[in-house]
């Protein structure tokens, strides 16, 4: 870990730098608003549909107005506010590895939740490519 002005340069900083990706949307009738929560790709269309008022229970991601406060990438990885995921927990400030048997219980929960999830989630998306599930249906 460097610091460039004040900056902490590390790896997981780069991680996310190159896996964060700008989203803006145009809504009429909406005031601006600024999301500040991780969210992916997946979360994109079941935003869409809240907007237009169509109910969405067939998604695998949330609406970007949801309380989901992490995203997953489909490599693998978490971003949580604060936290960054790759086969361990990083804090997002600093890069260094998170020490789980220290921190507080219900934080290591919630951590462990959305591995769980993430592994769910990934489970989900390949089986509908492998398995070609939409074939046909729409």
């Amino acid at each position: 870990m460097k610091i460039i002005y004040g900056y902490v340069d590390n790896d997981v900083k780069k991680h996310i730098n190159f896996n964060n990706v700008v989203c803006g949307l145009k809504v009429p009738g909406v005031q601006s608003m600024k999301i500040d929560t991780p969210v992916s790709k997946l979360d994109i269309k079941p935003t869409l549909l809240e907007l237009s008022g169509i109910n969405d229970n067939f998604s695998l991601g949330e609406s970007m107005f949801s309380t989901k406060d992490y995203a997953v990438i489909n490599n693998g990885t978490i971003v949580a506010n604060g936290y960054y995921y790759d086969g361990a927990w990083y804090y997002i400030d600093n890069g260094i590895e998170v020490d789980l048997e220290t921190i507080d219980d219900d934080l290591r929960k919630k951590l462990d939740k959305y591995v769980e999830n993430m592994e769910t989630e990934l489970d989900i998306s390949k089986s509908i490519i492998i398995n070609n599930l939409f074939n046909g249906k729409f």
